[in-house]
C-alpha cells in the first residue's frame, strides 16, 4: 500500500515535472529593448533557502555564451547582470539588497530570442524564450510564475510597476497566489544541481527535513523519470525532529546514475498522532 502510495505521489510529480522549474538559480525579468542611453540587462533569482557562494555560471544565446562568478547571493535575492551597473543604479532605482554584477551578457534582439542559463558543467539550469511583441521599448519582460517554464506570453508579461521595469525588485507580474519554491518549503536539498564527479564539497547533496519538537517516522525514496525507484534512503526509520541524509548519486546498487532529474518523495508519519502528509522535489545530477 505504502509503495503504491509512492508511486501515486510521483505520478503527480510527473505531471507537473514539464511546468517547473527546479533550479535553483532562475530567469527572473529581461530588458532586451531599453530606450537610448539605458543597458540592456538580465535579472536572475535565488530560488532556494542555501545561499550561493563562489560558484560560477553562464549566460547564453543560440550563438555566445559568456562565464560569470557569484560570490554570494542570500537565499531570495534578486541578482543583475550588466556590463555596466553604474550605468544601470543611474537609470533604475535598484535596492541595496540587490546583487548586481559587472558581466557581459549576450546581445538580446529586439524580434525575439533566447537565453540559456548553466552551471559551470554546462548543465542547464533555466531557460527563457520571448517574442519581441510582448513587450514594447523601454518596457521589460517579467516572469509571473516560477514554477513555469519562461517561454510563452502567458508566463513572460511586460512590467506594470510605475517606471517599466522591477530591475532588481519583486516582479510586478508575480502571481501572489504561487510561491516560487513551492516544491516543498520543509525538504531542503543543497547543493542543487550537483555531480558526482565534481569537486570535493560539491560531489553531493545534502537531503534534510525538520520537524521540530515531533518524532517521526519516514520512507525516503529517489525515483528515476520512468517511475523507477533508484534509491531507497530510509523505510519507515525513527527520527528525532530532523532527518538527513547524504546522497551520492548512485542507486542501491552503489552504480553512478546518469545525468538527468530524479524525483525525491519523502513520507513522514507524525509518531504522536499518526498523521501522515508528503513531500517531495527534483534533485538534478549535472555532469
Amino acid at each position: 500500500m505504502k509503495y503504491f502510495s509512492a508511486l501515486l505521489t510521483f505520478a503527480t510529480l510527473f505531471i507537473i515535472f514539464f511546468s517547473i522549474s527546479f533550479s535553483q538559480l532562475q530567469i527572473s525579468e529581461i530588458m532586451f529593448d531599453p530606450i537610448s542611453g539605458c543597458p540592456e540587462w538580465i535579472e536572475l533569482y535565488n530560488n532556494s533557502e542555501p545561499d550561493i557562494s563562489d560558484l560560477t555560471f553562464s549566460i547564453s544565446d543560440p550563438v555566445r555564451s559568456y562565464n560569470f562568478t557569484i560570490n554570494h547571493s542570500s537565499a531570495r535575492q534578486y541578482i543583475v547582470l550588466a556590463k555596466d551597473t553604474s550605468l544601470i543604479k543611474s537609470v533604475h532605482n535598484i535596492p541595496t539588497d540587490a546583487l548586481l554584477i559587472s558581466t557581459s551578457i549576450p546581445a538580446m534582439n529586439n524580434d525575439g530570442d533566447s537565453l540559456y542559463l548553466k552551471n559551470a558543467d554546462s548543465t542547464i539550469l533555466d531557460t527563457l524564450f520571448y517574442d519581441g511583441k510582448w513587450s514594447s521599448k523601454g518596457v521589460s519582460l517579467e516572469r509571473a510564475n516560477f514554477s513555469s517554464p519562461a517561454n510563452s506570453s502567458a508566463n513572460l508579461k511586460p512590467s506594470i510597476a510605475s517606471d517599466s521595469v522591477t530591475c532588481g525588485k519583486v516582479n510586478s507580474v508575480l502571481e501572489t497566489s504561487v510561491k516560487p519554491d513551492s516544491i516543498s518549503s520543509l525538504l531542503k536539498i543543497y547543493p542543487n544541481p550537483f555531480s558526482p564527479n565534481g569537486a570535493e564539497g560539491k560531489n553531493q547533496c545534502l537531503i534534510k527535513y525538520i520537524l521540530p519538537h515531533k518524532q517521526f517516522k519516514a520512507t525516503c525514496i529517489i525515483y528515476n523519470l520512468n517511475g523507477v525507484q533508484v534509491r531507497n534512503l530510509s523505510n519507515d526509520e525513527i527520527f528525532d525532529s530532523e532527518l538527513q541524509f547524504i546522497w551520492d548519486g548512485t542507486n542501491n546498487n552503489g552504480w553512478k546514475l546518469p545525468v538527468g532529474v530524479y524525483p525525491i518523495i519523502l513520507e513522514i508519519k507524525n509518531m504522536k498522532d499518526g498523521t501522515t502528509h508528503t513531500e517531495k522535489s527534483l534533485i538534478v545530477i549535472g555532469r
